[in-house]
């Protein structure tokens, strides 16, 4: 079977280039955050630092609020920067000092109380500015995304090829038409579509889009996996999504908005 697939030529990191998070909004709502207490120590592992996170116990709890409540505001954001950072973790292409830079920025528009709660759960809110960060990256990659498709920057190009057998671990209900012998187990929406699809007088097979990260993508500022892949008698290949009613509401999922976006880059050879 000839190659079919996608591939943004504009990679993730040219669309990163530029951001920066000391130009990024710094608001953060950390209403409503699981209770949650933890030490956070560097360990040396192959060679590279990384957090090893352990339950404090009462005693430990009690007193590192004690400690950090007794310092003035600009020695505490100070001692609470290093341990949110590292947290945190790495999220690459940002660098560690902007995102240390950033944490700093947010404990410095805390008011005393955030603060105090800040750090009795240090970690719940560390995972609450991480989910943030990354809402800034996605933001950032989805309008340089949108200005590739713009300039003709972007265009879709064969780069996948279905294999040529597959193993699957669970095996669906036997839906006629299917390329493989057996495809991996098929539930809830996607079976009742399939079930239809794989009786349609024009196809010639079908076949799920493979496991996320390793089957068939439409990259973009996000990833879209659809989930299956559809031969026609025409020798047109058609991806399919099951959605439901989700893709009529007033905030449509990304794989859908990138489905949206893909007409421009799309080329002679594709439509969407």
């Amino acid at each position: 079977m000839a190659d079919l697939g996608s591939k943004v030529l504009l990679e993730r990191e040219s669309l990163m280039k530029g951001f920066s998070l000391a130009e990024c909004d710094i608001h953060i709502d950390f209403a409503a955050l699981d209770q949650n207490f933890v030490e956070v120590d560097v360990e040396k592992v192959k060679g590279d630092s990384r957090p090893r996170i352990r339950a404090l116990n009462a005693q430990q709890k009690k007193a590192l609020a004690e400690l950090l409540r007794g310092l003035p505001p600009e020695s505490r954001i100070r001692e609470m920067t290093g341990p949110l950072f590292r947290l945190i973790g790495s999220l690459p292409p940002v660098t560690d000092s902007d995102i240390r830079g950033h944490v700093q920025r947010v404990l410095e528009t805390m008011q005393l109380e955030e603060m105090d709660d800040c750090t009795s759960r240090p970690h719940a809110f560390a995972e609450r500015i991480r989910e943030k960060i990354r809402a800034l990256m996605t933001g950032f990659a989805k309008e340089g995304f949108q200005r590739g498709l713009r300039r003709n920057r972007i265009v879709l190009q064969p780069s996948f090829r279905l294999p040529p057998s597959i193993f699957p671990a669970e095996t669906a209900n036997p839906y006629a038409n299917r390329l493989y012998e057996e495809e991996n187990r098929i539930n809830g929406l996607e079976g009742d579509l399939i079930r239809l699809v794989s009786n349609l007088p024009n196809l010639v097979f079908w076949r799920g889009s493979g496991e996320r990260g390793h089957g068939f993508r439409i990259n973009g500022a996000i990833n879209h996996c659809p989930d299956f892949i559809l031969l026609l008698k025409s020798g047109a290949v058609v991806m399919v999504e099951a959605k439901g009613t989700i893709a009529t509401t007033p905030s449509p999922p990304k794989n859908l908005i990138l489905a949206a976006h893909g007409p421009a880059g799309s080329g002679p050879d594709f439509s969407m």
